[in-house]
C-alpha cells in the first residue's frame, strides 16, 4: 500500500504538479483512509525514490584512474549515448586499465582496455 502511494507521488510530481499541492493532497488522502501512521514512512520513501530517480539523470563515466582520459574523450563518448547536457559523475576503477566506460539511462558505451583485452583473447582461443 505504501509503494502504491509513493509511485503516485513519483507520477505527480515528475507531471510537473506543484509539491506543496501534492503533499497537501496526500495529507488529505491519508486522513480520509485512515492511514494517518503512513505518512512518515511515504515521505521518507519518496525522498529516497527521488533521490535515486536524480541520481540515474546523470550520465556515468567510469575511468582507470584520474587524468587517464581527455575532457574530449569523455565529451565524444557522451555525444555517442546522446546526453542532452555537459554534466556528469566521474567514478574511478583501476581494473578497466585504460579508456572510459560511459552509462546513460540504460545505455552504455564500454571503451575500456579492459574488455578490448577480452575481445583480443577471445578471438585468439577461438581461432
Amino acid at each position: 500500500m505504501k509503494d502504491t502511494y509513493v509511485h503516485a507521488l513519483l507520477e505527480l510530481i515528475q507531471s510537473g504538479q506543484p509539491i506543496d499541492t501534492v503533499l497537501m493532497n496526500l495529507t488529505k488522502v491519508l486522513a480520509s483512509r485512515g492511514h494517518s501512521k503512513l505518512h512518515g514512512s511515504i515521505l521518507n520513501d519518496l525522498m529516497h525514490a527521488l533521490e535515486l530517480a536524480q541520481e540515474n539523470s546523470l550520465p556515468k563515466v567510469t575511468v582507470a584512474k584520474e587524468g587517464s582520459v581527455s575532457e574530449a574523450e569523455i565529451k565524444a563518448a557522451l555525444v555517442k549515448l546522446s546526453v542532452p547536457h555537459d554534466e556528469y559523475k566521474v567514478t574511478y576503477n583501476p581494473n578497466i586499465i585504460g579508456g572510459l566506460i560511459a552509462t546513460y539511462q540504460s545505455k552504455q558505451l564500454d571503451q575500456s582496455y579492459q574488455t578490448k583485452l577480452r575481445e583480443l583473447y577471445q578471438s585468439i582461443i577461438t581461432t
